[in-house]
């Protein structure tokens, strides 16, 4: 079950990145859309890994899944402190400076 579920998971997410990062293209790369396309990718390897290590168990197999998740946690920390910098603006002169009139 493990393997059918992954894989057809795996293709959700790739169909769900593709559309991600089309939208990426038509919004100008847009930040909300770039970050979104970024969790797109990270779910669609976790999806990949679980399904090569259930089609091919061997005494490795079970060992990928943690690995994996390992890394991409790793990954989205990372990225997480990315959103942060990029987002690290004073509200207030936000406000102040780029208000709509």
């Amino acid at each position: 079950m493990c393997e059918v579920l992954a894989w057809k998971s795996g293709g959700v997410y790739t169909l769900q990145f593709l559309v991600r990062y089309f939208a990426r293209q038509e919004t100008g790369e847009h930040k909300f859309v770039n970050h979104i396309m970024w969790v797109s990718i990270m779910s669609m390897l976790f999806c990949y890994v679980l399904g090569i290590s259930a089609s091919y168990q061997k005494e490795w197999s079970w060992k990928a899944e943690p690995i994996c998740a390992a890394f991409l946690a790793i990954g989205s920390c990372i990225e997480g402190m990315r959103i942060l910098y990029v987002y690290f603006d004073d509200a207030d002169w936000i406000l102040t400076h780029h208000s709509r009139p």
